[in-house]
Formats: structure tokens, sequence, C-alpha cells
């Protein structure tokens, strides 16, 4: 009697071994999917995107409508794209202008003087969206233009300069 219940939980115990080696296994897979399809894939729409945005800035900059012929295509375009990218728990990364600097989300590649102090180490412009897969990892950061405080000159400086 002894040796069989001394069987049945050795049984149990490799049972456990199997069912932990197939969760494992199971995690694995869904890294390496991740890792190394769905993330290449989703990588290689970012250039795509980033002409849809420079398309709609310069649109907006032009004071076109969003909604007409091309605008509107790009739109439509850009929201399918949104979508696909939402689908894989890809969430785009894009700040308005004042938002508060975030190091460990964007990466500043200019910097704008501001004589407001208000404004210092504050979001000037997005520059090129960011992306991140959920909430912990980052696969591009946002490219911003950056606030930098620029002290004015006094009238007394300038006149000691002149």
């Amino acid at each position: 009697m002894e040796r069989i219940e001394k069987q049945l939980d050795q049984l149990i115990a490799g049972n456990k071994l199997l069912e932990n080696a197939s969760q494992e296994n199971r995690i694995l897979s869904e890294e390496h999917y991740q890792d190394h399809i769905v993330e290449p894939m989703v990588r290689s729409l970012f250039p795509v995107i980033d002409l849809i945005n420079d398309a709609k800035n310069r649109n907006m900059d032009s004071g076109k409508d969003e909604n007409t012929g091309a605008n509107g295509l790009t739109e439509a375009i850009f929201i399918q794209l949104q979508q696909f990218l939402s689908a894989y728990q890809i969430e785009p990364i894009q700040h308005q202008p004042g938002a508060k600097f975030d190091p460990r989300q964007m990466r500043p590649l200019k910097t704008v003087s501001t004589q407001d102090k208000r404004l210092a180490d504050r979001v000037a412009r997005s520059l090129q969206a960011g992306f991140r897969c959920g909430r912990e990892r980052l696969l591009r950061p946002e490219s911003i233009a950056l606030y930098k405080y620029c002290q004015p000159k006094s009238i007394n400086q300038t006149k000691e300069r002149t």
C-alpha cells in the first residue's frame, strides 16, 4: 500500500512538472511570436505612419479641410492603421505642446528658446510619434522639440554693449 502511495505521489509530482513545463513553453511561444513576428511587422509600419502624419501636418499648416479628397483618404488610412495596431496592443505616443517632458518616452531632437519660465522643459512640438506595446514596453520614443528657458537680456546689458 505504501508503495502505491509513493508511486501516486511521484506521478502527481511528475504531472505538475509537465504542466509547469507546458505553461513555460506557451509563455515562451507567445514571447517569441511577439518579439519575432508582431514587433518587426509593426515596426515596418512606423515610416508609413510618419508619412501620413507629415501629410496631415502639411494640410493643417496650409489650412486645407481635413475631410476633402486626398486629405480624407489620408485620414481614413491613418484610422485603419491605428485600428490594426490596437489589435496588437500597440499605442501611439504623441503629446501636445506644453506637455511635461518625460525622458522615459520622449527624445528631444531640437530645442526652442523661450523667455517664459513656465514653458521650460516642456514639449514645444511633437516631431515624430512614438509607440509602445501595452503600458510597459517602449518600441520607439516620441521625438520632440523641447522648450529651453533663456533669460531675457535686460536693458542695462544692452546699453553696456553699445
